[in-house]
């Protein structure tokens, strides 16, 4: 549950008791490259299309949608323009560059692969350009089909 689904609690932390915090929704898979500033990150989440699209817009506001179809499969992808990314923040992470978005199916589930970079992630162009190409290449080669009873 903590990776696809939203899981609301209580705090018992001091200074904190009673508040009702909101943990879950968990990246599966996250990986970074601190001297580029760039991520890779993929999530699954039980929630609807437009709840998923409607939290990247809150959070991202500075991203533009549009619709893509590749392998069979409708995206929605936000992309942030290069000139808007975001800078370097103390961890080593940018922020939001691309994400693409599609249902799984009529499972319920909305499947995002993302990549971040950081206006300095542009002082590395061949990281960018590599980075970018093996995002393109997992986003390309995804395959959703029903499993077999």
């Amino acid at each position: 549950d903590p990776w696809v689904r939203s899981v609301k609690w209580v705090s018992r932390e001091k200074g904190k008791e009673g508040e009702e915090l909101e943990v879950g929704f968990k990246p599966l898979c996250f990986e970074s490259w601190w001297t580029s500033s760039h991520y890779l990150r993929l999530r699954i989440q039980k929630r609807s299309f437009a709840e998923f699209e409607g939290v990247f817009s809150e959070r991202f506001p500075e991203g533009k949608w549009r619709s893509e179809s590749l392998n069979g499969l409708s995206w929605r992808v936000q992309q942030v323009p290069s000139n808007l990314l975001r800078i370097r923040r103390p961890n080593g992470l940018g922020g939001p560059y691309q994400a693409w978005l599609t249902t799984l199916g009529d499972s319920g589930y909305v499947l995002s692969i993302e990549m971040g970079a950081s206006k300095e992630s542009l002082d590395h162009p061949k990281a960018h350009a590599d980075i970018e190409a093996v995002f393109k290449h997992l986003v390309s080669s995804l395959k959703v089909e029903r499993l077999a009873p």
